[in-house]
This record gives C-alpha cells, structure tokens and sequence, in this order.
C-alpha cells in the first residue's frame, strides 16, 4: 500500500463522520504505526468508526455472493471464507463504497508463514508450528475449490487472490458484540494498529453511536505512538495470523502428544469412555498449571494413566466422569508427570539446536525478519518444553511426602513453594493431595465408597 492511499482511506473515513484522534505513519521500512493527532487522555475517545465503514460477517452473508454460498451447499471450515468471497467480490467492483479501503489494504503477505519458503522453513525445523502451517494452507485449498465446484464464476478469483483474502481476514479482523450479537468485522484504519501488550486502548460496538469505538486506557501526547492488543497471544498465533512474534513472550506454547499406555489392561475401556476425542491427544500448552489448557492436559492424563481402584473412583451411574479430573493419588499423579516429561523430551528430540544455541544464532547471525521469527519461535517452544520437564523433576518427589514433611521442606526451602513455575501445581497439586493424606486413605480401594470397581477390558 501506499502512503497516498492511506492518505485518500483518512480523508474517506472523516468525510463521512468519522472521529479521528490518530493518524498513520511510518515506523520502519516494512511498517507503519498510528500516532496521537493531539493530546488524549485516559477514556477519552481516540476513534470512532461509523457501522456503515465495517465489514461485518453479517454483511457477507446478506450480500449477492453470501446468499448464493448459503443456497449452493459449499462446504466450508470457517465463515471467514465467505467474508474472503465477498472481499474478493467488492474489491473487483469499481463502484464499491469500500474501495478507499481496499486500496490501502496491503498487496501481499510475505511475511506469513503460509509464504514462507523452503530457506525460511528451514528456521522453524522441528517445531510443530510447521504442521499447522501446512493444515492451515490445506483449509484454505479446500474451501477454495469448494467455492469453485459450487459457485459459477469464481474461477475469476485465482487460489492466490483467496489466499490474499483470508490472510487479510486473520490479519485484521475484529470481535465485538453488535446489537447483543457477537460479530467479526474489518475495520477501516482500525487495522492499522500495531500490538503492545499491556493494553494501552481498548475497543468495543457503542450502539447509540453505531459505532465502532477505540478508547484511551492510558494518557496520550501529541505524537504518541498508540498500540492496541490483539490479546494474550502465544508467537504461534501471532506468527499464524500477524506474521510477527515477540521476543519474549510468556505465553509462548508447546505441543505434547499424549496417550492411554499400549499396554494398559483398560485401553478399551478407556478408548471408549474418552471418544469421539480419543485414547491419544495432542495438547497446544503454555507453561503454568494455572491456564485452563494445562488443566485440561493433566485430567486427560489422570484418566488415562489411572490403575482399577482410582477409575472406581471416577465411575457414575452413566459411566465414568472423565472431564475437569482433580488430582487422584500421588501414584497416578507421578504418572502423569513422567508422561509429560517423556512428550516433552521426544519433541525436544525434534530439534537440531538448543534454546541456548537459538539465542546464540539471534545475536550473530545475519536473519531475515522471517527467519528470525522462526528461531525466536522454536526457542520460546523449547523453554516450554523444558519448564514441564523441569516441573516433572522438581515436583514428582514432592508428591509423596506428609503434610508435616512438607511444611518441614518450606521451613528449609521457601523458595520452593514460590517458583513461578512451580508454586501453582505446588498449591493446586501437591498441598492438596498431602492433605489429602493427613484425613484418610486416597484410593478407592481403601476407602468404602461403594464404587464399583471399572470391568475389564475382556468383558
């Protein structure tokens, strides 16, 4: 895009009622940035959009091209591919009122991982995020050559040119309630902000105003530069969907493959109690017991690595409870850790470099901006990697001690209990089970719940 059509898209947006408290202008060769027109203090309104410059998905759907999707039976994976046919569809039309837009929209994404080339692939060997690039670039294949099957002249749009229009979506869109309704809409100069994180503005529909708002949440001086946040983000989304990373990012993920053991005696029960998703499951994690996902990992765990008397103990009349599983014992427990620490050391294995010899490569060598973004990618993913085994191996030996060894423990080791990467599976897991302890037997087996015990996978 060029500046004079940044230029026209301002002059558009404000002749027809927009409030502008920021402008557009370069940051470095490859970007540009918004910055304070004036003086801005906090709640103050930086922005206001009228409804009539979005692009919302209900707009898609209602158009010509969004009807005749509905009415022609094309099978796609998401609804941005019908905002991408009608973005497609407007931008070839010259009388469209969006056109000031579109001319300041960019005219490729080199910068997307979907574009990357072998050399640049090369950067992110070994790291998961290469499957999902490739998963995604097949999503898009496939609504594509639906949207050809179903729908007569779309061959006018090239794979390229869809492909345009799904990375201008993923790039630039925005969620907001809209009249008690939860959309997703391309905002015109919105999209052009850049991501810091903590939030400096926030952004919400005002249904008086018709509007689409960007507010202050801190003080702004003339000249200013003015970021928003397109949320806790690991590099993996941010990569997949800005073409950018962060350089230190906490919540940067990993990938774990885990599973009910071959040689467990209830597989098949198991199997069976854990479809339609599966006896094996990958879990896209952040570091910390805390986040929903962790959790979510540690009770597929705790069900699948549990021995008869712990599954009685997760047996109901209709079967057995396998979802939002609280720690069991400190056997089934050591086992879950083991597990992950094994994931954790095969996908390290994946790897040709440490996230030492990463960090090493970022200072001396010379990277492209997208080959940087693949090392600074896969190193945040081997921290990840590592903390679980380092969670695995500071907290395993803990599980079996007494509530009184613990507390002699912290009386000689505080710092135990602080680690932020331990203290939330220390309060959440092993506190708890030690108490557990401390008022009566944890298995089933010893206890006199009158469970019955699972049947065997030979019933």
């Amino acid at each position: 895009m060029s500046d004079d059509a940044v230029e026209r898209m301002t002059a558009w947006l404000a002749a027809g009622g927009a409030r502008l408290g920021l402008g557009i202008q370069r940051v470095n060769e490859r970007e540009r940035g918004a910055c304070a027109l004036r003086a801005i203090a906090v709640d103050e309104v930086v922005m206001e959009i009228p409804s009539r410059y979005l692009i919302t998905e209900e707009l898609a759907l209602g158009s010509e091209v969004g009807r005749r999707i509905t009415a022609s039976g094309a099978s796609l994976n998401t609804p941005h591919s019908v905002i991408a046919a009608y973005l497609l569809q407007e931008r070839r039309d010259p009388g469209s009122p969006f056109q000031p837009y579109f001319d300041a929209l960019p005219r490729e994404y080199p910068h997307m991982p979907v574009y990357f080339n072998e050399r640049e692939r090369f950067f992110l060997k070994g790291s998961f995020v290469l499957g999902v690039i490739d998963h995604r670039w097949r999503s898009y294949m496939a609504d594509y050559q639906s949207l050809l099957a179903h729908l007569p002249g779309f061959d006018a749009f090239t794979d390229h040119d869809f492909v345009w229009a799904r990375l201008t979506i993923a790039s630039r869109i925005f969620g907001m309630m809209v009249n008690g309704r939860r959309t997703r809409a391309l905002v015109p100069l919105a999209d052009m902000l850049n991501h810091r994180f903590p939030q400096e503005t926030g952004w919400h529909y005002d249904e008086r105003a018709a509007a689409f708002v960007l507010t202050a949440l801190q003080g702004f001086a003339a000249g200013d530069p003015i970021h928003t946040a397109y949320g806790r983000r690991s590099n993996t989304h941010l990569l997949l969907n800005y073409g950018f990373v962060l350089e230190e990012n906490e919540h940067d993920e990993c990938l774990l493959k885990l599973s009910v053991p071959d040689g467990d005696p209830f597989l098949d029960v198991k199997a069976a109690a854990l479809a339609p998703a599966g006896a094996s499951r990958s879990f896209q994690v952040a570091a910390g017991y805390q986040r929903e996902g962790v959790r979510k990992m540690f009770s597929f765990l705790r069900f699948a690595l549990a021995d008869p008397d712990e599954l009685a103990q997760l047996t109901t009349p209709d079967g057995f409870d396998v979802g939002g599983i609280a720690p069991i014992s400190a056997r089934n427990e050591a086992a879950a850790l083991r597990a992950i620490a094994a994931a954790a050391k095969a996908a390290l294995a994946g790897f040709d470099t440490t996230a030492e010899q990463d960090a090493a490569i970022l200072r001396k060598l010379p990277l492209t901006p997208n080959m940087k973004s693949g090392v600074v990618l896969r190193r945040g993913e081997k921290r990840v990697l590592r903390h679980y085994l380092e969670l695995a191996a500071s907290a395993a030996p803990l599980l079996h001690l007494s509530r009184a060894e613990l507390a002699r423990l912290l009386e000689s080791r505080p710092d135990i209990a602080t680690r932020p990467d331990l203290q939330p599976y220390f309060e959440g897991v092993v506190i708890p089970l030690a108490e557990r302890r401390a008022s009566g037997p944890e298995s089933a087996g010893e206890c006199a719940t009158g469970a019955p015990r699972p049947p065997s996978s030979g019933a």
